[in-house]
């Protein structure tokens, strides 16, 4: 195995494919993020975008051009330092690259990421989120769920980096997701 790590008796962890030869967390080794960096989602959004980081974005301007807006915002607040692409990712899902970083999860955002909404029929559904929407979930992740996620940069692209502790475990069910949130 790399990095040194001979444990055969730890828990596989699956790649999205359910292949088992990703290295467990805690054996990838430090690197630059440590407890106490990063700023929290909504200290961002406050910093940016006023003291109310819930309200809405106006109506009369396209959500791309709202996007875009919201980018420079916080691009020009100066609070996020730009970080580099790195040379590769642990796992690639529809919204981030993941790295993993002994205790910690680094998320680099490749697109514009979800928000839940109701549609017309009540059905709840998701689409795609404004950066300060972004920030308003991953606030939210922390408070519902006790999560400690944190803002690290923003990539090239001006989306943002961030970090959480790493969970070990595998896929949840959708029996065992329904039972936590309930």
């Amino acid at each position: 195995m790399e990095n040194g790590s001979t444990d055969l008796h730890a828990p596989p962890i699956l790649n999205p494919d359910g292949r088992q030869n990703r290295i467990p967390p805690e054996d990838r080794g430090a690197h630059e993020f440590r407890e106490g960096q990063g700023i929290l989602p909504c200290d961002v959004s406050r910093r940016v975008f006023g003291p109310d980081p819930c309200g809405s974005a106006g109506c009369e301007e396209s959500r791309s051009a709202i996007a875009k807006a919201q980018r420079q915002a916080i691009l020009a607040a100066g609070i996020l330092p730009a970080l580099s692409w790195p040379d590769g990712f642990d796992a690639k899902g529809t919204e981030h690259g993941v790295r993993f970083r002994g205790r910690w999860v680094e998320k680099h955002q490749h697109s514009d990421g979800w928000v839940p909404l109701l549609d017309s029929r009540g059905m709840l559904g998701i689409r795609p989120a404004l950066p300060r929407e972004y920030l308003r979930r991953l606030d939210l992740q922390n408070d519902l769920f006790g999560d400690e996620i944190r803002v690290l940069g923003l990539t090239r692209a001006n989306r943002f980096v961030t970090a959480q502790p790493a969970l070990r475990g595998g896929e949840p069910s959708e029996n065992e997701i329904r039972d936590a949130l309930e």
